[in-house]
């Protein structure tokens, strides 16, 4: 994977991605509940192709940090928001609920990458061929007490923009081969 600092998809240098196979995407970064109240940031890489559509952080059928917050806070709110996102995709007011539910908790999500070219409708950090980091949107965030990360390349990538304090920077794979729900539930708390 090609990763920049710079805006390398201003330019007409990604004409030669073919666009058949692959596209440009944007996180959802400008979507997060991020506040001056907000404790954790769950970082994923990039939001995959079915999150895209549904239009929100973590909503991918397959997707357990709903369940798992859910299950650590004893509810089922952000489960049954998110099956509604997937049947009303990009909903306003549904993104708004999960956004209230994850600030009564003091969570927001937020991508490390800010823009990619991957492969369509794959999801995967192999898919993606190039990308730039959104290190703007992980500056100035010295009241975060962690940064929790889904992925070892999450957890990487976060660590080369150096800034965050390293040390706020913890792995907690979300994916099924690697997933540990007590690891989470003691990160959560």
């Amino acid at each position: 994977m090609i990763v920049s600092d710079s805006n390398i998809f201003s330019s007409k240098q990604t004409v030669f991605f073919n666009s058949d196979n692959y596209e440009i995407v944007k996180s959802l970064n400008s979507l997060t509940n991020l506040n001056k109240q907000t404790e954790m940031v769950i970082v994923g890489t990039l939001t995959s192709p079915e999150g895209m559509k549904n239009g929100y952080f973590y909503s991918a059928k397959k997707n357990i940090i709903y369940a798992t917050i859910d299950e650590w806070a004893k509810q089922t709110t952000l489960i049954e928001l998110k099956n509604k996102l997937k049947k009303y995709h990009k909903n306003p007011n549904i993104i708004k609920q999960i956004q209230a539910n994850l600030d009564k908790h003091k969570i927001a999500f937020l991508d490390v990458i800010d823009e990619a070219v991957r492969e369509k409708t794959k999801a995967g950090d192999d898919k993606i061929i190039a990308c730039t980091l959104a290190k703007k949107a992980f500056t100035n965030l010295t009241h975060i007490k962690k940064f929790i990360c889904t992925s070892k390349n999450a957890s990487d990538l976060l660590k080369s923009m150096a800034v965050v304090d390293e040390s706020k920077i913890i792995i907690c794979p979300q994916d099924i081969w690697h997933y540990n729900k007590d690891e989470w539930f003691e990160k959560l708390s």
